[in-house]
């Protein structure tokens, strides 16, 4: 496939970094062999290809908390103006074990209620155990075998 430098240039992680696009890829035949006929048309990456760190920092102390509670509400796919400021911070609260180490929380109540959502659904550095039960052979190590169990590959492990 052909991509031109100023793709490449434009995002430099595309080729590197694992990052998601939406592609437009176009056919050309050609009786030549020695060229290939798939064209990049377009190109729209999905995840950040370059990332301004200090421009980030800038724009962030612009906003108010409440402004900052909204964004991080919305960028879970909640809609912050469904929630009272109580229920945001119980969503933010099921977000620490993604980014404080060795944090335990229990959460308890009826089916249906979003307990497992962000588990599930907001990171892939994450699993979600439901139904069964779950051995400490499988979440630490099976002695026997020598396994590792999900704690060990796992950042979040929820039940």
């Amino acid at each position: 496939m052909l991509v031109d430098s100023t793709t490449v240039k434009a995002h430099p992680k595309l080729l590197v970094g694992g990052v998601w696009c939406i592609a437009d890829v176009e056919y050309d035949f050609n009786e030549d062999k020695t060229t290939t006929p798939w064209i990049l048309a377009t190109l729209k990456p999905i995840q950040l290809s370059h990332f301004d760190f200090d421009s980030y920092i800038e724009a962030r102390r612009q906003f108010t908390t409440d402004e900052w509670i909204d964004l991080l509400i919305q960028s879970i796919g909640f809609n912050p103006e469904l929630f009272g400021k109580r229920s945001k911070l119980l969503q933010l609260l099921r977000l620490v074990p993604f980014c404080e180490r060795n944090y335990n929380i229990i959460e308890l109540g009826p089916k249906g209620t979003g307990k497992s959502h962000i588990y599930s659904e907001f990171s892939p550095h994450g699993i979600l155990v439901s139904g069964g039960e779950v051995t400490v052979a499988k979440l630490f190590v099976n002695n026997s075998t020598g396994k590792i169990g999900l704690v060990g590959y796992w950042d979040v492990v929820a039940f």
